[in-house]
Formats: C-alpha cells, sequence, structure tokens
C-alpha cells in the first residue's frame, strides 16, 4: 500500500542529489564574453514505477560568471566588465543500468530549457533559449538510501544576448551526492 507521498511509495525508485560541477560553452560565447570556465550547482532527480522500463528525470543548474570582454570579432565592446546569471531545466527520460547493487551507469536525454540574465557594463538582458540534452553518468549507492556519483551531459540551445548569437549549453561535468530510494 502506498502512502500519499509519492517518493515513499514502495512501488516507485528514483534518486534526488544535489550536483555541483563546471559548464564548458559553446566557442563563441566563450570568445565573445571572455567567458571560458563557469561553474554551477544544481539539483538532479528521477523517479520511475518499478514496473517501468525508464525513469522520469528533471534536472536543474545556476551559474554566476563575470570577467571582462577583451578584443573580439563579435562587436562586443572592448574592455567592459560582463557577468551574467544562468539558469536551466533539463526535463527527460533517464535508463538506470542495475548492472550490480553497488554501481549503476546511466544514459539520459530531453528538452532543454534555458534562461540568462546578462550585465554588460550599464546594459542589461534577459534571453531565453530552448533546445535538448543528452547525458550520462554513474550513481555509486554507499548505503541503504545514500549515493553519490558523476553526471555529464552535453546541451544545445541556442539564444541571442547582446547581438551575439551563440549556444549557451555546453559539456557539464558534476558530481553529485544524494539518495535514493
Amino acid at each position: 500500500m502506498c502512502i500519499p507521498s509519492l517518493v515513499f511509495c514502495s512501488d516507485y525508485t528514483g534518486h534526488l542529489s544535489l550536483t555541483s560541477g563546471g559548464l564548458i560553452t559553446d566557442q563563441k560565447f566563450s570568445n565573445a564574453f571572455n567567458i571560458d570556465n563557469k561553474y554551477e550547482i544544481g539539483l538532479s532527480f528521477d523517479v520511475k514505477k518499478k514496473s517501468w522500463p525508464i525513469s522520469i528525470a528533471f534536472d536543474s543548474s545556476f551559474l554566476y560568471a563575470e570577467s571582462e570582454t577583451s578584443e573580439n570579432q563579435y562587436n562586443v565592446a572592448v574592455n567592459k566588465k560582463v557577468s551574467f546569471i544562468r539558469s536551466d531545466t533539463c526535463l527527460g527520460v533517464k535508463k538506470i543500468f542495475n548492472f550490480s547493487t553497488f554501481i549503476k551507469p546511466f544514459v539520459s536525454s530531453g528538452a532543454y530549457f534555458v534562461r540568462i540574465y546578462g550585465e554588460l557594463s550599464d546594459n542589461r538582458e534577459i534571453a531565453t533559449g530552448f533546445g535538448y540534452w543528452i547525458g550520462a553518468g554513474v550513481y555509486f549507492d554507499l548505503s541503504k538510501n545514500l549515493t553519490c556519483g558523476f553526471l555529464w551531459k552535453m546541451s544545445k540551445a541556442d539564444l541571442n544576448i547582446f547581438d551575439v548569437q551563440s549556444n549557451v549549453g555546453g559539456n557539464h561535468f558534476s558530481l553529485t551526492t544524494g539518495f535514493h530510494f
């Protein structure tokens, strides 16, 4: 029998983890704004009924990055302070392979939504984009409910900010820690 909360149902299984890692964005975005490496934190969640072959996956992350622009081919003003706050949401599916009770690799894919707020000197812009993501990783189940792992995602979403059209997704590399049920 299931109590009202799905998370504690004996018919469901899943993971809830905090993520922390880096993002390497598209070369055009990095060159235009002189921002190469960005660090992000987030949340990763998946849930499925035990009889389902795949899980519903939800990831969300946030990052803040700042720099000073340098000479570039994108007509972005030189020697100006630039900063970005980015949030993204990934919604899709995840296939977890239960090869052992301790190590559980997975693959995932789905829709990618991104919103970015940028400041370039005194100019401010907000832009949104929609695209896709694919990912892979591994969970290490440490105890009955504790888990940690690695997550890689590649995301793509084109948007225009400060007259630079580019992919603000990229390669995400994260460590995860959380619990499984």
